[in-house]
C-alpha cells in the first residue's frame, strides 16, 4: 500500500515524463534559429547570464560553488563546451568531462577534454568518481529525478551537484515546453528531489538581476516566454 507521499511522488514523475514526451514534439530553437544562428554563434547557449560578460559570468558561477583545488567536474548537457573553456580560464587546476546527447554539440567541444555522448538520464561514469556534477541550462531536456539519482551515484561523498538553470514560477507554466521543447521544474520540486535523494543544500539563489543573453535578446516574443520562469543557482552536497 503506497503512502500519500509515495503516491504524490509517483504522480509527479508521471506528469514530468508526459511533459518530456510533449517537449520532444517541438524542435529546440525552432523557427530556424538552430539552423540559422547556432552554427555561427560561438557564445554561451544560455538565456540569462550572472554578469555583463561571459568571462564575468564564469567567475560569478565559480564563486557560488567554489570547487576544491584539482576538482574533477562532469559538465552534463555541456553544449559546445563554451562554459568549460571559460571556467578553465578562471581555474586552470580544474579538470572536466563533457557529456551531451547532441553529437553536433560534442564535435564543437574542446578536443583536449574528455567527451562522452550521454545526458542526465544516464551518466556512464564510475561510482564516486567526480567531485562536481554541473548542469547549466540543460535540466529541461531530461527527467530531473533521474539526474539526482545519477549524480548521487557518480559524486564523491561531499561532492557537489550544481544547477544553474531556469525554474518555473508556477506548475502550470508551459510556454517554454511548447515553444522551445524545454521542461522547466519549480524550485519546490527541485528541493523535494534533492532532499529525497539525500542531498544537503549549500547555496540556493533566485538570481536577482540576471543579464539577458545575446543569443535570445532579439528573438521576437522572448519576453513573453520568460515571464513564466526565473534563473536560479543551486548547489547541493551529497550526504
Amino acid at each position: 500500500m503506497l503512502s500519500p507521499r509515495e503516491r504524490l511522488w509517483r504522480l509527479g514523475l508521471a506528469r514530468e515524463l508526459c511533459d518530456l514526451q510533449v517537449a520532444r514534439q517541438y524542435t529546440p530553437y525552432k523557427d530556424g534559429l538552430q539552423a540559422a544562428v547556432l552554427p555561427e554563434y560561438t557564445g554561451l547557449l544560455h538565456m540569462y547570464l550572472l554578469a555583463n560578460s561571459e568571462e564575468a559570468h564564469a567567475q560569478a558561477l565559480l564563486e557560488r560553488f567554489n570547487p576544491p583545488e584539482g576538482a574533477l567536474i562532469a559538465d552534463v548537457g555541456c553544449g559546445t563546451g563554451r562554459l568549460t573553456r571559460l571556467l578553465q580560464q578562471e581555474r586552470i587546476d580544474l579538470t572536466f568531462i563533457l557529456l551531451d546527447g547532441n553529437l553536433w554539440h560534442l564535435r564543437a567541444c574542446p578536443t583536449d577534454t574528455g567527451r562522452v555522448a550521454a545526458d542526465g538520464q544516464w551518466l556512464p561514469l564510475r561510482a564516486e568518481s567526480v567531485d562536481v556534477v554541473l548542469v547549466s541550462y540543460a535540466l529541461g531536456y531530461f527527467l530531473a529525478a533521474q539526474l539526482f539519482f545519477e549524480a548521487k551515484q557518480v559524486l564523491t561523498v561531499g561532492g557537489q551537484l550544481v544547477v544553474y538553470d531556469l525554474v518555473a514560477k508556477d506548475e502550470a507554466a508551459d510556454l517554454f515546453l511548447v515553444t522551445l521543447g524545454y521542461k522547466t521544474y519549480t524550485m519546490e520540486r527541485l528541493r523535494q528531489l534533492a532532499a529525497g535523494y539525500g542531498f544537503k543544500e549549500q547555496h540556493i539563489e533566485v538570481v536577482a538581476s540576471p543579464v539577458l543573453s545575446p543569443l535570445v535578446a532579439d528573438v521576437p516574443g522572448v519576453n513573453v516566454v520568460l515571464q513564466e520562469v526565473e534563473p536560479v543557482c543551486c548547489v547541493w552536497n551529497k550526504g
